[in-house]
């Protein structure tokens, strides 16, 4: 009876199908986040060295740009949180997580 009820209503077929496709759009989908992150991380890095030239010294968290950013600041396609900022002396660590979230 189930088995009627899941072909009857095409569920079975949109699963299946679903099931196959999924490797088809599981790299498109990586692609694009992966653009996404690296046009983030230059758009952030060039407003941290404005930053910088203006203040003389790097901001201490990503907060403190986030004005120059439109007041929003970009998330990490891949975690959905920020990415990871640490400044130094002599410049920064900037860098998403990618697609392996480490």
């Amino acid at each position: 009876m189930e088995e009627d009820l899941l072909n009857s209503t095409g569920l079975l077929h949109w699963v299946t199908t679903s099931a196959l496709m999924m490797p088809i759009t599981t790299g498109p989908c990586r692609m694009q986040a992966q653009h996404e992150a690296r046009l983030d991380l230059i758009q952030i890095g060039l407003t941290i060295e404005q930053y910088q030239a203006d203040h003389g010294l790097y901001p201490d968290t990503l907060d403190e740009i986030t004005p120059r950013l439109g007041g929003l600041l970009p998330v990490d396609p891949f975690s959905g949180k920020s990415y990871h900022y640490y400044p130094a002396n002599d410049g920064f660590r900037l860098y998403s997580l990618g697609s392996n979230l480490n």
